[in-house]
């Protein structure tokens, strides 16, 4: 089972998940996370997914680097914070080549300085 926090930062929308990683979970809970992220009204998203196990299978990961491309794409810039061991960039990978604007590290200082510094794409800027 995933249990989901959600944090409405000023600068971005913290999503923090735990538990086992199951792709029908989290794929389940797509549309909610993102009607959370759309009401925060912010562009940023930073997922927390420190205490979230890593998935079993790399198909797994595939599968839900297309999934995420699909729900974010031109929508939200998304960091994701994970543990290093759990890091392979695959999911970052499929997301990126899919058109989401996505980052994976295990470092949260080097998530937020990507996730607020640079360039936001206009169709990505704060909808206020």
């Amino acid at each position: 089972m995933i249990c989901v926090n959600y944090v409405e930062d000023p600068d971005y929308f913290l999503i923090i998940l735990r538990g086992d990683f199951d792709l029908q979970g989290i794929t389940a809970l797509l549309p909610e996370l993102l009607e959370r992220a759309l009401r925060s009204r912010s562009c940023r998203v930073l997922v927390d997914a420190y205490k979230l196990s890593a998935p079993r299978e790399e198909a797994d990961r595939f599968r839900l680097g297309e999934k995420i491309a699909e729900a974010v794409r031109g929508r939200f810039k998304v960091a994701v914070l994970s543990r290093f061991e759990h890091i392979n960039k695959f999911m970052e990978d499929t997301a990126v080549n899919r058109g989401a604007t996505i980052f994976v590290t295990n470092d949260k200082d080097e998530a937020l300085e990507w996730l607020l510094g640079g360039h936001v794409p206009s169709e990505l800027r704060y909808r206020r």
